[in-house]
């Protein structure tokens, strides 16, 4: 395990088992009994992200003092690390936009339709179609509650204790501690100079080369150390970093490598450098960015994301004339908002080769794992003045969207002037599809109320030129409504008379 060994290198120590002299867990998989047991009973234990770990060796490394408690801050691990989730029963959309905010915030998925992919599916009323599917197809169904204490604790909370046909009073009781207290023992003492390190210290923590009492015992050559455990260690797997396998003995025996001989002074980082293993470049790699516009706080949430994964932030958009002169191989980028609600944004004068994106790009290429080109993907661009001359006739659903698109192409449709509606009903006017297929059950629905059905493109381009684009060559074929295929109700998309789409507005069908 090479995180375990680098953390090791460091001065900490490394236990697999979760006892009590454990203070922090590194999370790949939020569906463990460690990380459970955590949830509900450590809260003394600060719970990160694997890349914590390499964000402590990689400031170590720039030889300068480290900040552990902030980089705790940026790497601490979503509550929703990994989930996707799905909300039934929830007619208001202001409501629903609430929660799939909250949802996408820390960390999950936010699906408008329910498949066999889901994990947990959000229930306010233990009823309607998503429900029963969600039964039939062993989803773990929990109140809005669980989403609400997960969020108060941080961490994911037992879905047990959450189950919607509980009544509210019972929901969340013995979920989780509410108070940290002292840690208990698991059956070890616990070192002196642990038990008089509180969690809540004030100020900032930080990691000197001398070494702290958070990582005590670090070897006398750090450095050297790193570049030896990196050449010889192999790479962590994607699952769970705290799984015992058998070929994890195999990582930590055999024959020892020889460690390169490195002068003690400042100039062997250089020489460090050839004999570890090549520094891994993060997501914006390579991007200079300036942020204008945004509120102080969203300046700050942005910079929290960016700079973890590679950025260069500058603090005014004139220092990107300075930096693209200094570093030429750098794109520069200057971050704006991708819709000005409350004020009008005045763009301040630019450089030729400046690349302007929108907070959405941010999202969309950590959502998609790969830098989108911001000049090619349009949701990625700012989206002002767009009330498109027609849209306001309109009444648009989506389907075969999911995450960040689906948000972002619901706030889009709304943008342009369009009125947004989550359910498929016979009022929609246009359905716009992610995919290049329509689920057979919303195909024949649409057929059967004439709806048009589009590709995703037909949106880009409207969007792009700012104007209603001809639906003709981005219309999906359908197949011609028969009544013998028609079903009834389906968990994907039923098809409610019109007089009872209020009553079961949920049961319509994810989107």
């Amino acid at each position: 395990m090479r995180l375990a060994d680098v953390a090791q290198q460091m001065g900490a120590t490394h236990k697999l088992d979760l006892t009590g002299e454990v203070t922090h867990l590194i999370v790949g998989d939020v569906d463990t009994p460690k990380y459970r047991y955590v949830a509900k009973e450590r809260p003394d234990i600060v719970v990160l992200n694997p890349a914590w770990i390499d964000a402590i060796r990689e400031a170590w490394m720039d030889g300068d003092d480290v900040d552990v408690q902030g980089l705790e801050r940026i790497h601490r691990c979503p509550t929703f690390t990994g989930l996707k989730i799905c909300i039934t029963g929830i007619p208001d959309q202001a409501q629903r936009n609430h929660f799939s905010s909250t949802i996408e915030h820390e960390g999950a998925e936010y699906h408008g339709d329910l498949t066999k992919q889901i994990t947990h599916l959000l229930v306010a009323k233990p009823e309607g179609a998503k429900y029963r599917a969600a039964q039939d197809w062993k989803i773990q169904t929990v109140s809005i509650k669980w989403l609400e204490d997960s969020v108060k604790r941080g961490m994911a909370l037992d879905p047990k204790y959450y189950d919607p046909t509980m009544p509210l009073h019972e929901q969340g009781v013995g979920a989780y501690r509410k108070e940290s207290g002292a840690r208990t023992s698991l059956g070890k003492r616990l070192r002196d100079e642990e038990s008089q390190t509180s969690a809540t210290t004030a100020g900032k923590r930080k990691l000197r080369r001398h070494a702290s009492r958070r990582l005590e015992d670090h070897s006398q050559d750090m450095w050297q150390d790193i570049s030896a455990a990196d050449v010889t260690t192999a790479a962590p797997s994607e699952t769970d970093q705290w799984t015992v396998r058998d070929e994890d003995s195999q990582l930590t025996t055999g024959k020892p490598v020889a460690k390169p001989q490195v002068r003690k002074s400042f100039d062997a980082r250089q020489e460090i450098a050839v004999a570890a293993e090549p520094k891994p470049e993060g997501l914006f790699s390579g991007w200079c960015i300036a942020m204008h516009g945004f509120e102080k706080e969203k300046t700050k949430r942005l910079s929290q994301y960016l700079e973890p994964n590679g950025a260069r932030i500058v603090r005014r958009s004139d220092e990107l004339e300075i930096y693209g002169d200094e570093e030429p191989h750098e794109k520069r980028c200057l971050l704006v908002p991708h819709a000005q609600v409350e004020q009008v944004v005045q763009m301040p004068q630019l450089s030729p080769g400046v690349i302007i994106a929108t907070e959405w790009w941010v999202e969309r290429c950590i959502h998609h794992k790969q830098v989108l080109d911001p000049e090619q993907d349009i949701l990625s661009q700012p989206l002002w003045n767009l009330n498109i001359l027609g849209f306001s006739r309109l009444t648009i659903s989506t389907t075969g969207f999911s995450g960040v698109d689906y948000r972002q192409v619901a706030e889009s449709v709304k943008l342009a002037g369009a009125t947004y509606q989550e359910q498929l009903t016979p009022a929609i006017s246009v359905l716009i599809s992610g995919c290049p297929t329509v689920k057979k059950e919303k195909a024949y629905y649409a057929a059967k109320h004439q709806i048009s059905v589009v590709s995703a493109d037909w949106l880009w381009s409207c969007l792009k030129s700012k104007r209603k684009a001809s639906m003709d060559r981005f219309k999906i074929d359908l197949p011609i409504y028969d009544p013998s295929h028609a079903t009834g109700r389906s968990s994907a998309a039923p098809s409610p008379a019109p007089s009872d789409t209020a009553k079961n507005s949920d049961a319509t069908g994810a989107k």
